[in-house]
């Protein structure tokens, strides 16, 4: 980094220990051929032992071993918390604390044309990991889709009682998704990306059925946090017209769902799925960290923007993955 930076006030600055950051900013800037391949891994304790008072001390009890450990709580913000006890003076060494590394399940939700699976393909590609579609899209027969059947089951209707598999659509998806949990979990894989999964499906469900509880999807995310942790990526758009906008750009969103109103029912997407209801009933209690990330803009720049964002989001909780139990 310092053989990039062609800066002497910006060289000297290493002779600091908090600089190191600044080094690495700075050779980035450089366009040069190597520039684009810098990087800085940084690693992070998980436990820390260290000797308070040296033998000239001279107070009672002293030298004492002290211990440091990282708590894997999501609450104590991004770079996590830490529990300190003393150990006694110099008994036997204490036995390793218990660690174990979760996979990282990385969850894109958002309305529709939000960008999903644009986002979560690019994502995916980024960290060299497997990216999980949309079951809702995947599953239903796109040739029987119809206009306004997005709100009825699988979209091949405008009831719920013309075809005798609609009104059991919504546990079917939930089935598919809690099969597809145990499939990675079984998997070699550590990370993945997947698109609206249980998150989004709650939504949606709710969207169609506001009385309706919402348990079996915490359920499923509960028992799967226990494997994996879990980061929720919010796409957010601007406004109702920006969805219409994407629509009569893109004719591939206008098959996927068809509809007989499209500012209306886009207005009506915008106002379910873009709220913090979710957010209140669901992420909150169970503890998932979520990043709501304005996806408006179009183009390559905007799109990187996006993604510099959630991999920057996603950076901050992986000292989460580690779950550490008392010895």
């Amino acid at each position: 980094c310092l053989n990039l930076s062609d800066n002497v006030q910006r060289r000297n600055r290493m002779s600091r220990p908090d600089s190191y950051d600044d080094a690495v900013h700075d050779a980035r800037k450089v366009r040069t051929a190597d520039a684009d391949c810098v990087c800085m891994v940084r690693l992070v304790p998980i436990r820390i032992e260290v000797l308070r008072g040296g033998p000239s001390t001279r107070l009672p009890g002293y030298p004492q071993r002290w211990e440091w450990s990282r708590r894997s709580n999501e609450n104590e913000g991004a770079e996590g918390g830490w529990t300190m006890r003393s150990i006694l003076p110099f008994g036997s060494t204490p036995r390793m604390t218990a660690m174990r590394f979760r996979d990282l399940t990385i969850c894109i939700v958002g309305t529709h044309t939000s960008g999903k699976s644009t986002i979560g393909r690019k994502l995916a590609k980024l960290l060299g990991c497997q990216f999980d579609e949309e079951l809702g899209e995947t599953e239903r027969d796109s040739e029987s889709l119809v206009e306004g059947g997005h709100l009825h089951g699988d979209g091949s209707s405008t009831t719920t009682s013309t075809s005798p598999g609609q009104e059991d659509w919504d546990a079917f998806l939930h089935g598919k998704e809690c099969e597809r949990d145990t499939l990675f979990q079984d998997s070699k894989s550590s990370v993945r990306v997947v698109e609206t999964w249980h998150i989004g499906n709650a939504a949606w469900y709710n969207l169609r059925h506001p009385a309706a509880d919402v348990e079996r999807y915490k359920i499923a995310i509960t028992k799967h946090q226990e494997s994996s942790l879990v980061v929720v990526i919010q796409l957010m758009l601007a406004s109702p017209s920006t969805m219409v906008r994407r629509r009569e750009v893109d004719v591939d969103n206008t098959k996927r769902l068809p509809m007989q109103d499209d500012e209306k029912e886009c207005n009506q997407l915008f106002i379910a799925l873009q709220d913090n209801n979710l957010k209140g009933i669901m992420l909150e209690p169970l503890g998932i960290p979520v990043l709501q990330v304005d996806n408006s803009a179009d183009g390559g720049k905007a799109m990187e923007k996006v993604l510099i964002d959630i991999l920057t989001f996603v950076q901050k909780h992986f000292h989460s993955q580690v779950v550490i139990s008392s010895s």
